[in-house]
């Protein structure tokens, strides 16, 4: 049987291509979708790793996992591809809830100035914005064409970003297990 070339999350049919095909060093491990108040698809989101380092398939949580692997090296992808338009202060803003409590207004503020600029308004339908969170802290964010629109060094918000979809207190129940089922590839 063929292996499928994109991964796709069912409920908003936004998909993220299978990394071996378009970015060998990373590979997809959990895709999720963001609703907001209950029912309102935002974005498809897929966690993405850097398979250089390994992933502890017995660590006590995929977030601990995750941690562990940037803390020994490894890059993780947030690949977020819009469900609907949404107005580029609305996507800033919706991030900066979650990120703000998590990492402090400080770091939550100059992330959000970064990204702020480099944003389409709106933030188009079917368009992919990646946030590339490396080990030393440092936030890149690209546009769909791969373009980087912003880069910035907010250590919090790079914790932030990894307990928002993989932690207990996350957006997006059912990610835990999708992320529990990708580290099993592994």
């Amino acid at each position: 049987m063929p292996v499928p070339r994109r991964s796709t999350e069912p409920s908003t049919a936004a998909s993220s291509p299978r990394n071996d095909l378009v970015h060998p060093t990373h590979w997809l491990i959990s895709t999720q979708v963001r609703v907001k108040y209950g029912f309102i698809k935002v974005y498809a989101v897929g966690v993405y790793v850097s398979p250089r380092v390994a992933l502890d398939k017995r660590a006590a949580s995929p977030l601990a996992a995750l941690r562990t692997a940037r803390r020994d090296g490894a890059v993780v992808e947030l690949r977020l591809t819009m469900a609907r338009d949404v107005p580029k202060k609305t996507f800033v803003d919706a991030l900066a809830e979650q990120i703000t409590p998590r990492a402090g207004a400080p770091q939550s503020d100059t992330f959000a100035a970064a990204i702020t600029g480099g944003l389409r308004d709106p933030t188009p339908e079917g368009s992919t914005t990646t946030i590339r969170l490396d080990p030393d802290g440092t936030i890149s964010v690209l546009d769909d064409t791969g373009l980087v629109t912003a880069h910035v060094v907010v250590p919090a918000v790079c914790d932030a970003f990894l307990d928002i979809y993989l932690g207990a207190d996350g957006i997006s129940p059912t990610t835990l297990e999708a992320v529990k089922a990708g580290l099993e590839k592994f």
